[in-house]
Order: C-alpha cells, then sequence, then structure tokens
C-alpha cells in the first residue's frame, strides 16, 4: 500500500504545496499578519460556531478542509481565490515538481533508513549480528519488506530465529 500521491493530486492540506503556496509573500501575509507583535494561531476546520467567525476565515477554512484539488472553485472570497490560482501555477511549474519528486524520494529514503535503524537496534539487543544480515538488511529498499523485517526483529529471540525469518523474503 503507497501513500504516494500525484503532483497534481496535492492540495493546500500537502505540506509540499502549502510550503510552495506560502514562498509567496501576499499570500503569506494576508493569513499571518501579524504586524509589530508575533502571535500564534490555531485554526480548525471542524468548528461548530460558524456565526462567531468572520466571512472570509470561514471561505479559508472551507477551502482547506475540503481537501480536493479543485476544491471550492465557486469561491466568491478574493483570497481563496488568489490561493486556488496560486496552486494551479505551483502545479504548472515544470521545476516545483521535479523538486517535489526529489523531496517524494527523500522522504522515502529517510523513512526506510529509520526502520533499518530500528531493525538494528531491535537485533543489537539479540547479540551480534553477522556481516551478510547486516548487508541484507542495508541494501534492501522496498518499504513492504523492510516492515517484514521490522516485525520479525521484534518478535524474534534470537539473531538466528531472525535470520532463518528472513531468508525467505
Amino acid at each position: 500500500m503507497s501513500n504516494k500521491r500525484r503532483f497534481q493530486d496535492l492540495t493546500i492540506r500537502d505540506n509540499f504545496i502549502f510550503a510552495a503556496v506560502m514562498m509567496q509573500e501576499d499570500n503569506c501575509k494576508r493569513l499571518l499578519d501579524m504586524g509589530d507583535e508575533c502571535r500564534s494561531i490555531f485554526l480548525s476546520t471542524v468548528g461548530k460556531d460558524e456565526e462567531s467567525i468572520p466571512k472570509e476565515l470561514k471561505a479559508f477554512l472551507k477551502f482547506v478542509k475540503e481537501d480536493t484539488p479543485e476544491n471550492n472553485t465557486g469561491t466568491d472570497d478574493a483570497y481563496v481565490r488568489k490561493l486556488q490560482e496560486t496552486i494551479r501555477s505551483v502545479k504548472e511549474n515544470r521545476e516545483l515538481e521535479s523538486n517535489f519528486m526529489t523531496w517524494e524520494d527523500i522522504r522515502q529514503e529517510s523513512k526506510a533508513e529509520g526502520i533499518k535503524e530500528s531493525i538494528f537496534l531491535l537485533l543489537e539487543e539479540l547479540g551480534k549480528i553477522s556481516e551478510s544480515t547486516e548487508e541484507t538488511i542495508l541494501f534492501e529498499n522496498r518499504m513492504s519488506i523492510l516492515k517484514v523485517m521490522l516485525k520479525k526483529a521484534n518478535q524474534a529471540k534470537s539473531i538466528e530465529e531472525f535470520e532463518e525469518q528472513i531468508s525467505n523474503l
């Protein structure tokens, strides 16, 4: 099961698109205009008291909540329309698409490295790992296999048991 999404399917709720949209100063400034004093704000898209918030904020929260590539296409809110246009522009930018692919690859590699590190930590508790087992783990890059290895390392009572269990993967 892959969590990988196509670049064109990303929305404002995806970190990469949000960061790209907020890199444009006027988008960011309008959302977080803090003047001279810094403040932290927390927004919820599932609040129940819609009458107590400004219509512009309500339009923005609806835009974020709907989380579809074409969300709020019929909005009359100028800021939301500007965000939509920025997202369209970002998605048409081939360089950013390439950066996303690189970012996604790096994210997957980092995830795999974290799983490998966890496997080694679990196996260290059981004893010395053979060079061949170490290489098997280090050179494995398929997430599905690494996840199985992690489970096996967690359940194994000995290095030998782990090695036997992963020999057929």
